[in-house]
């Protein structure tokens, strides 16, 4: 049997299958949802330090528009700044114990309008992304958060660089190469959380699966077996060794996530993990008619795993 690295390759690789009607709604909800975050998020600081950074170093190349307007930039630098963009207030939708739409959403526009791709294709490789995503995420008995590892970030490169092979038609060989050189990319740190650098690894994430699929159709080669290798991608993230390695039991294609596990939008720019606190306070005042004044003191309890992704327990602007 064929390991999981050559599986997620030909899941990609293989022709795009039709999308059912519940399917569509998920994967428009985590588009028009996306865009709406990413407006949000331009006059962010963050936003502008990334932006910056980009036209500094602008590419002659102006393939894909910054943050809807005028400005333009190569696919993988305004899928950067977007994704960035997308992140920085924190209301971007969940799933997959991460943000898929964050990072796929970005780079699957900017390569989009690059291509001239229609609006079907780019839905079919964004499930693309987000089915590699859910296998991967799902082969770990132990939480990424707890470990140091931020999962929309880690398996986001990953995705984008399915997403976007997919959308490309990149053959297969060379599929395989871009899911082996965005492994290597994966990255993104708990510890980074509470500062710019956390919405700057979902820009990443976009950018650098680009840049995968960019290198492998350049001649850059990955090992084939670079997402299962005993020292490969998932044992990486793993250290307890806890991880399920072997092949997937059956094609991924039949293993429609999007369809049984879809996208939770926010109600408020903050970590999913809060809203039920915030909720309840509302419950609260409306119940009992409370006025700031007669409030002395606020007692919230958070789970072990919230209050640890939830690291700045005095947060402060800056």
């Amino acid at each position: 049997m064929a390991g999981l690295t050559a599986q997620i390759e030909e899941f990609v690789a293989a022709p795009a299958p039709g999308l059912p009607q519940d399917v569509l709604r998920t994967v428009r909800t985590g588009f028009v949802d996306t865009v709406g975050v990413m407006l949000a998020g331009a006059g962010e600081p963050v936003t502008g330090v990334v932006r910056g950074f980009v036209q500094a170093g602008l590419s002659p190349v102006q393939e894909a528009s910054v943050l809807l307007g005028a400005e333009r930039a190569s696919a993988r630098d305004a899928a950067l700044v977007n994704a960035t963009a997308g992140h920085a207030l924190d209301y971007d939708d969940v799933g997959l114990m991460g943000h898929p739409s964050v990072v796929l959403v970005p780079a699957l526009l900017a390569e989009g309008e690059r291509l001239h791709a229609s609006g079907l294709a780019v839905m079919q490789a964004y499930v693309k992304g987000f089915e590699t995503w859910g296998e991967l995420i799902a082969r770990d008995q132990d939480r990424h958060h707890g470990k140091g590892w931020h999962p929309t970030a880690v398996f986001g490169v990953v995705a984008v660089a399915a997403a976007v092979a997919a959308l490309r038609g990149v053959p297969a060989a060379q599929t395989q190469h871009a899911i082996g050189i965005a492994a290597s990319m994966a990255s993104g740190l708990i510890a980074n959380f509470g500062s710019m650098t956390k919405p700057f690894h979902a820009g990443l994430a976009a950018a650098q699966g680009i840049d995968a699929v960019n290198l492998a159709q350049a001649g850059m080669t990955a090992a084939p077996d670079a997402i299962e290798h005993p020292a490969g991608f998932l044992a990486a993230l793993s250290p307890a060794g806890r991880v399920d390695r072997s092949p997937c039991g059956r094609p991924l294609r039949e293993l429609s996530r999007i369809a049984t596990l879809g996208l939770s939008v926010k109600k408020y720019p903050m970590c999913f993990a809060v809203h039920r606190v915030v909720d309840g306070v509302l419950d609260l005042a409306r119940a009992h008619d409370l006025a700031p004044q007669r409030v002395r003191e606020v007692r919230a309890v958070l789970g072990v795993t919230a209050a640890a992704m939830l690291r700045n327990h005095d947060p402060r602007t800056g």
